[in-house]
């Protein structure tokens, strides 16, 4: 009788551990450099340096969701419940975003990108966290 190993392969595990890289760096920059992020969202420099702490709750938020789907993507054990905890964090952004928008609290350009953006990774992580075959 063959028993075949419980572990995913590395194929299966990588798109769990570039999602968990991806939001590393995206949550390291805006850690690093709160002001600069925020105002990629079109806030002026007054706006985004009043609250440049705020981003930085935000940051941590993606480096700690980052951290654990990177280490569970490479260790095979349970990146699904992180990756689908990332893709709620990610469409809550992109409907706080869009609400922003809608207010006229950001504008429509520069912040509609970081809409799709939040969109595409909530995609991402639901597509990744979905039960795959073993080879």
């Amino acid at each position: 009788m063959s028993r075949k190993s419980s572990c995913p392969s590395l194929r299966q595990r990588m798109p769990g551990l570039l999602i968990g890289l991806g939001r590393l760096s995206l949550g390291g920059l805006f850690l690093a450099a709160p002001e600069t992020a925020t105002r990629l969202l079109g806030l002026d420099a007054v706006t985004a340096t009043r609250v440049s702490w705020l981003t930085r709750m935000a940051a941590i938020r993606d480096c700690t969701l980052g951290a654990g789907t990177v280490l569970s993507s490479v260790t095979g054990r349970g990146a699904p419940p992180w990756l689908l905890a990332g893709a709620v964090s990610d469409a809550g952004d992109a409907a706080a975003i869009g609400l922003a928008i809608r207010e006229g609290r950001l504008p429509a350009p520069k912040a509609g990108a970081m809409v799709a953006l939040a969109g595409a990774a909530t995609l991402a992580g639901v597509l990744a966290a979905r039960p795959r075959r073993q080879a």
